[in-house]
């Protein structure tokens, strides 16, 4: 899993955003790769936190969501809050990773992924859940690119086995 996503080095960061729950982050131009990640995720610059995945759970502002809020949000039938904490954040980190570069990939071994960038922003994975058979993130590498006739993709899973994060083929 390590070499696969090493392939990511030298690639530019095309873009992330939420969807049904997962943290979908791009790269390529057009995207050759993505990452589907549905367990704990975190960016950081230098000494800073920028975006966690919990931050869906909070207003923009930064304030605990009432069940008010969640209420409006289900009457409304909202999939993603876009005045969310994580709405915003991830707006400011799309700016700030525009055209950015993969510098290096990091898997340790328990699956955690440090993928660095060339300006020191850090996007951290960390499997964070027991549940059996969870599925924490898929690797998925475009061959040839989606749009062309040939299309395949191979697809690398990360998922919980008895307590040990391993690579689902």
């Amino acid at each position: 899993m390590n070499n696969y996503l090493g392939s990511l080095a030298g690639i530019k960061f095309n873009g992330m955003f939420r969807q049904l729950g997962l943290i979908i982050l791009n790269f390529g131009e057009p995207v050759t790769a993505t990452l589907h990640v549905g367990c704990m995720l975190r960016i950081c610059k230098a000494d800073k936190i920028l975006l966690t995945d919990s931050d869906e759970f909070l207003k923009a502002d930064g304030i605990s969501k009432t069940e008010e809020d969640y209420v409006r949000l289900e009457e409304e039938e909202y999939i993603n809050d876009t005045n969310s904490l994580l709405a915003k954040n991830l707006d400011l980190v799309n700016d700030l990773l525009k055209n950015k570069v993969v510098k290096k990939v990091k898997v340790s071994s328990y699956q955690d992924l440090e993928i660095v960038f060339d300006d020191e922003v850090v996007i951290q994975i960390l499997p964070d859940s027991l549940e059996k058979g969870t599925e924490y993130y898929r690797y998925i590498k475009f061959v040839p690119h989606i749009d062309d006739a040939d299309y395949k993709s191979e697809h690398y899973v990360i998922h919980n086995f008895e307590g040990r994060p391993m690579l689902k083929g």
